[in-house]
């Protein structure tokens, strides 16, 4: 398991919120950020294997993430939070609205907002979710930082400044060291509101030092590879009678496809296949269709083919169908 900017402690003590996690499954990954609303899709193929690291001290919970596979995050924020993503230290960057998220760059979505989140293969994502209140109200904002975060629109920003990710980078360890040396969980509290306070005055601070936050422009195929997968996802069974076609009104196909290309590296049609394996994938785990054949559920999906069908997921998710109705089970240490 690659460790790379993932804390060195393995033990979860008898603090009750400090957690490491190990995962076989990216949707239990998934579900261990219990602040957001997160549904990941496995973009590269081979089994999965992932890591959170997670401390959650009340206003304020931190979590690292590895993913030995290229995953996407739809992310969706409560509308009691914000949500800040960085890039940990000597890691491979990632993408946010299809902005790569370099050591200088943060992205941040405000309450109510929602996005995609694209890591490599072997990748490692820091995220860090704190509480509207906690965060426009703290003494440590001024009243112009606290008016921009409250312009952010939903699908967020993308700050260029390497001033505030290493300010930021820097709070998220402090807070960890924190959490890491306590002697009791009554420290929480003290942890939680002096995180919160950094937090804060690391967006006064940017404010004045630079009169305004830098918010870098989202590339115009993001948005083509936006609303066409959107319509994938709503139309699906369009897409299973006309495929491509179904997708006309965003431009010509080959502009489709290079921003298919771009941003998920595969076209649409085999994104859209992706989509449905992952369905499938959650409904054989489902406790509740334990009864259901596998093959009646992949063809749920439009998958008729039986032998197509199993080629396909045991090259995605590197097992067959059967194998993850019989083994796949949530880890934890």
């Amino acid at each position: 398991m690659n460790s790379l900017c993932l804390p060195k402690q393995r033990s979860q003590s008898v603090k009750d919120f400090f957690f490491e996690y190990l995962q076989e499954n990216l949707d239990h990954q998934s579900e261990i950020c219990s602040e957001l609303n997160l549904i990941y899709t496995q973009l590269s193929g081979g089994v999965f294997k992932g890591k959170v690291f997670n401390s959650n001290t009340g206003h304020v919970s931190i979590y690292k993430n590895f993913y030995s596979q290229a995953t996407e995050m739809r992310v969706s924020v409560p509308s009691s939070s914000y949500c800040f993503f960085v890039l940990p230290e000597k890691a491979e960057p990632f993408f946010a609205c299809g902005i790569e998220l370099t050591r200088s760059r943060v992205y941040l979505l405000p309450p109510g907002g929602g996005s995609l989140v694209i890591v490599p293969a072997n990748g490692h994502v820091t995220l860090c979710t704190i509480s509207r209140d906690a965060l426009i109200h703290n003494e440590g904002l001024i009243e112009e930082a606290s008016d921009w975060l409250l312009s952010v629109e939903r699908r967020g920003a993308v700050l260029g400044s390497s001033v505030l990710a290493d300010r930021l980078r820097s709070d998220i360890e402090a807070a960890l060291e924190g959490v890491e040396n306590a002697e009791a969980p009554e420290a929480r509290e003290f942890i939680d509101k002096s995180t919160a306070f950094r937090i804060a005055s690391s967006f006064t601070m940017e404010v004045l030092r630079s009169d305004a936050f830098s918010a870098i422009q989202r590339p115009v195929s993001f948005e083509r590879f936006w609303r066409a997968r959107k319509l994938l996802l709503e139309n699906h069974r369009t897409v299973k009678e006309c495929g491509l076609q179904s997708l006309s009104g965003l431009g010509s196909r080959r502009s489709t496809e290079q921003a298919f290309a771009e941003h998920v590296d595969m076209g649409p049609l085999a994104c859209y296949r992706v989509v449905r394996l992952h369905s499938v994938r959650r409904k054989l785990i489902d406790l509740g269709r334990l009864g259901q054949s596998i093959g009646d559920i992949a063809s749920e999906e439009g998958f008729w083919d039986w032998s197509r069908f199993s080629t396909y997921y045991r090259r995605h998710f590197g097992v067959l169908p059967s194998d993850t109705r019989s083994r796949l089970q949530p880890s934890r240490r």
